[in-house]
């Protein structure tokens, strides 16, 4: 079975981002010039430079805040699994690895988290990877870790199978009864 490697970023969403961000600039600009050429009568001219550096500073603020925010979103994120292992690597989590001669059973617990990501809600999946007594476990955030709708169905149907062909035991547990379960269902996962 040949391995197989799911790579994802979002830095597409982040350039979106900033094209929305940089739109925001050129109207606070265009209101500035508008402000310059001609004020508004109804508002004394002594209050105009403290109206600008308001929204200037607003704008200066929402910039650092946004790019905060999205700086963790253009790191790139990388699954592999093959007939020696499974990998995860994502951002700001410790680098994951665990070898098929350490798994007998995988279970696979979701849950529909209520803090959203910038992406929307988010689902919480747990992949417990059990060997007798030993559990090693493995949370992924969707929209967080990586796509959603695009990426982690992947990532599912290669687990299975993958599992299927290494003779090992694969279970789900889903209490999220709207997008883990209707993927799970999709993909033929069955409890």
């Amino acid at each position: 079975m040949e391995d197989v490697e799911i790579t994802d970023s979002f830095f597409k969403d982040l350039l979106y981002g900033l094209g929305c961000l940089g739109c925001n600039m050129f109207l606070f600009i265009w209101v500035t010039v508008i402000f310059f050429i001609k004020p508004p009568e109804d508002i004394d001219p002594s209050l105009l430079p403290l109206l600008l550096s308001i929204i200037w500073i607003s704008v200066g603020l929402s910039f650092f805040c946004f790019y905060g925010i999205l700086k963790g979103y253009t790191k790139p994120r990388r699954f592999l699994i093959s007939t020696r292992n499974i990998i995860f690597k994502t951002p700001y989590k410790p680098y994951f690895e665990i070898k098929w001669s350490e798994i007998d059973k995988i279970h696979i617990n979701t849950l529909k988290i209520s803090d959203s990501t910038l992406y929307g809600p988010s689902t919480h999946f747990e992949f417990s990877f059990i060997k007798g007594e030993s559990i090693r476990v493995y949370d992924l955030i969707t929209n967080k870790d990586f796509h959603k709708k695009k990426i982690i169905p992947k990532i599912l149907r290669n687990i299975k199978k993958f599992t299927l062909s290494m003779d090992k035991e694969l279970r789900f547990l889903t209490i999220d009864k709207g997008f883990a379960s209707k993927m799970f269902h999709e993909i033929g996962f069955s409890n």
